[in-house]
């Protein structure tokens, strides 16, 4: 049994590198402008292509590359950075923030081996540039892979693009990524999860409840589904299954549980919680604690609800309603007077 669960893993686990490492594609709205594409190198994992998933040994030194390739009419500037993978937390795997805090349990930072000589290239007009990339590891070893990915995006404002039925347009700044693995063997490791604290949060201007998690392992967890019951002073408050997560190694990230434009109310809280990644991995946590009035109202202060939509709705139909109201009588006004000034005028005619 364990034979061939190692085995499903290990499919599970290549089927997951396809999915998680993203291809060097063109942009779908300017095909024409540019892409990117490695130069795989001989030490490449076989199978593996559209990203670097290199086999390595301690005290290696190597330099790989990727090209740029500019199909505009004009010379292009593009930022190149290297950046360790994080896990997003809408579930994925992200190789686009700079300066990124890495977890304690990664073997070390990928930033450390793996330099680019500038952070900035220049590709003329309709031609490709090759960028070299350089790692030099220590004599460290270790299980499982550390991930990493070269972010490219073209400097200066985006491209600009019209959207369908209207001349309205918008500036969108399209990066693309090339992910790089290290690894020194092909052993598979078995996933874990492990649950830090459950706090108020306000994300994206709204309300919500953060669930902070860790993978403390240097394996990719895939399809990763979490099911949430949170409840305040006994009674049932939110009820939560996430989409599909794919988590980086080594990595913390939060699941979000929005609350409907909810306040948050201080009080004590309980949340149960059902991860599983596939038919063989499952983790459950259960944790209670306390929002103090304190942090509730720091978190609600200029948050966005609905209700208060709501509320604007019918601050204007009541000024609606009272213009009407004061047209009316205007017009009532206007109507009284021209009557007067016609009875008036008919008394008036009978005394001559």
């Amino acid at each position: 049994m364990k034979k061939i669960q190692a085995v499903i893993l290990g499919m599970i686990m290549t089927m997951g590198l396809f999915i998680s490492f993203p291809q060097s594609v063109k942009s779908a709205s300017n095909p024409t402008d540019y892409s990117v594409s490695p130069v795989l190198p001989t030490n490449q994992k076989q199978g593996a292509s559209g990203y670097f998933d290199l086999l390595v040994k301690p005290n290696q030194e190597q330099t790989v590359s990727f090209k740029i390739n500019n199909g505009s009419k004009k010379k292009t500037t593009f930022e190149v950075y290297f950046n360790p993978a994080m896990t997003s937390d809408g579930g994925a795997i992200d190789y686009g923030i700079r300066n990124a805090k890495v977890d304690k349990s990664v073997p070390f930072d990928i930033r450390d081996v793996v330099k680019l000589d500038k952070n900035s290239y220049t590709v003329p007009a309709m031609s490709s540039m090759e960028i070299p990339v350089h790692i030099k590891l220590t004599d460290k070893t270790w299980t499982g892979r550390v991930l990493g990915g070269i972010n490219i995006q073209k400097t200066g404002k985006g491209d600009q693009s019209a959207t369908s039925g209207n001349s309205a347009s918008m500036n969108t700044k399209v990066a693309y990524s090339v992910a790089l693995v290290l690894q020194q063997s092909l052993a598979q490791i078995s996933p874990d999860l492990q649950y830090t604290k459950t706090a108020p949060a306000k994300v994206n201007g709204y309300t919500t409840f953060q669930l902070g998690f860790r993978n403390p392992t240097t394996t990719i967890i895939l399809d990763l589904i979490f099911t949430t019951v949170l409840t305040k002073d006994g009674k049932k408050f939110i009820e939560n299954t996430s989409n599909k997560y794919t988590v980086a190694p080594s990595t913390f990230f939060h699941v979000n549980l929005g609350m409907d434009g909810q306040r948050v109310e201080p009080g004590k809280y309980h949340v149960d919680v059902t991860a599983k990644s596939g038919p063989f991995y499952s983790w459950h946590f259960s944790d209670d604690f306390e929002v103090e009035a304190e942090k509730a109202e720091a978190v609600n202060k200029n948050a966005i609800f609905p209700q208060e939509s709501g509320t604007n709705i019918w601050k204007i139909v009541a000024v609606v309603a009272i213009v009407i109201f004061v047209l009316a009588l205007i017009l009532l006004f206007i109507i009284w007077k021209k009557k007067k000034k016609q009875n008036n005028q008919e008394q008036s005619q009978q005394v001559n």
